[in-house]
């Protein structure tokens, strides 16, 4: 084995292929092909793919997948990106993380198998869960899209049914700069004959346009399902018309993104596999994914962290502040550099009464908190604004600033992953 310990072989992955993301399927087809782990293989076992792509919600609909098919007897491969703490996050057995061993000799396997062809560090990641999903023998095995659709290395496999989750602008360089171009990417996981369901419900007309170009079998929100919300309860039904069951969900309001988890339901409907009314309404009232809304609660405070880094997710996040919180809202922020600042920090503006904005000193790619406080000034000129060193420093001043007050504000901690992953590890939270 070329390495024994896992970081060691990420290290590796870095370094093995001149760019950090090639887009295409020929080089990863190629290796899969002789691993016996390409669409061809997995048209002739057992298990139904199910591809998830997405601008935003692309994680809340697998994870609301994996629950309600663990739910049901199924046995479930997941794979997702990026991490937040730790590698093994991506790729997950019945809801769990699967070992270091385990990725070790996925990536032996095909380290022996790549024949010269180089691999980028996430097609290594595609290929290993795929590897790993076939020998365990999985029910259903569910696919995050990494990046777009069309071009991405999830889509070597031809899936059984395909989700885009929403279509806004983010990775213009590698997507195009409209959501025509980028719904097109996207609607690249689509196949023939094959049900694509759309939980977005401004859908381009190129998602459209390429469904029915292909004949696939294109079931859109507010067309074939629907949602809707009233005093916290949430409400999900086939529409009338529709061929398939005018089954009903009636349950508590989940906090993940409730187009990605109406898409879900379609999406287990259309398969026949979805639980009893009462297994659903369990399982969303209790869902929860690691970055995504969630709430933890320190020195009696509540910090709410989520990935949000786009301006779709940052629009979603002050909806759901504008849905859940009437307390003083604080915000700990930390965005990346090629980011569309403006277009994040817009939708909060009047809802954040304290910026706290910290840098990421060890990310290269991140925004010094000094230019992002410029960017908050220019756009709330009375905004209360202060600059740290550090996460550690910024979490650290918002309890010690709160700790005495009786009533205590709810500090929402967003920006990008890496943000979300030092909160993560300044309260000592491991991702479950």
């Amino acid at each position: 084995m070329r390495f024994d310990q896992l970081q060691n072989w990420l290290d590796w992955q870095l370094q093995l292929h001149p760019t950090a993301i090639d887009m295409g399927l020929t080089r990863v087809s190629r290796v899969a092909d002789r691993l016996e782990i390409g669409s061809s293989a997995f048209k002739h076992s057992a298990s139904t793919v199910i591809t998830v792509a997405g601008t935003n919600g692309k994680g809340s609909c697998v994870k609301t997948l994996e629950a309600l098919l663990i739910t049901s007897g199924k046995t479930v491969g997941s794979f997702t990106s990026p991490h937040i703490v730790r590698y093994n996050e991506r790729i997950r057995l019945n809801g769990d993380q699967v070992s270091d061993h385990q990725l070790c000799q996925a990536f032996e396997d095909i380290d022996q198998a790549r024949e010269g062809d180089s691999l980028t560090y996430f097609e290594f990641s595609t290929l290993a869960a795929l590897l790993i999903f076939k020998q365990a023998k999985v029910d259903f095995i569910l696919l995050e899209v990494g990046l777009g659709g069309r071009l991405d290395s999830t889509n070597i496999i031809d899936t059984d049914l395909a989700i885009v989750t929403s279509v806004d602008i983010d990775h213009c360089e590698y997507l195009g700069n409209d959501r025509e171009s980028i719904g097109r990417e996207k609607a690249g996981i689509f196949r023939s004959g094959v049900p694509a369901i759309v939980a977005d419900a401004n859908m381009p007309l190129s998602v459209r346009a390429y469904a029915d170009d292909i004949g696939a079998e294109l079931l859109c929100i507010d067309e074939q399902f629907r949602y809707s919300t009233a005093n916290k309860r949430f409400h999900w039904s086939c529409l009338p018309g529709a061929s398939y069951s005018e089954f009903e969900v009636i349950c508590e309001q989940p906090r993940l993104p409730l187009p990605s988890i109406a898409a879900a339901l379609m999406a287990l409907t259309v398969l026949s596999v979805l639980p009893t009314q009462e297994q659903v309404s369990g399982v969303l009232a209790n869902i929860e994914l690691t970055g995504r809304l969630q709430s933890v609660e320190i020195d009696g405070i509540e910090f709410v962290l989520d990935v949000a880094h786009n301006p779709a997710a940052a629009e979603s996040l002050a909806q759901s502040i504008d849905e859940h919180d009437s307390r003083e809202c604080y915000a700990i922020c930390a965005m990346m550099a090629d980011k569309d600042i403006d277009a994040v920090i817009q939708p909060l503006v009047n809802k954040v009464d304290h910026w706290f904005l910290p840098n990421l000193p060890d990310n290269d790619r991140s925004l010094p908190s000094s230019v992002l406080s410029s960017k908050v000034k220019s756009l709330d000129e009375t905004a209360a604004l202060q600059e740290f060193d550090s996460i550690v420093e910024a979490m650290d001043s918002v309890r010690q600033q709160c700790v005495h007050l009786t009533d205590k504000p709810v500090v929402y901690v967003f920006g990008s992953f890496f943000t979300v992953e030092a909160a993560l590890n300044y309260l000592q939270i491991d991702v479950q």
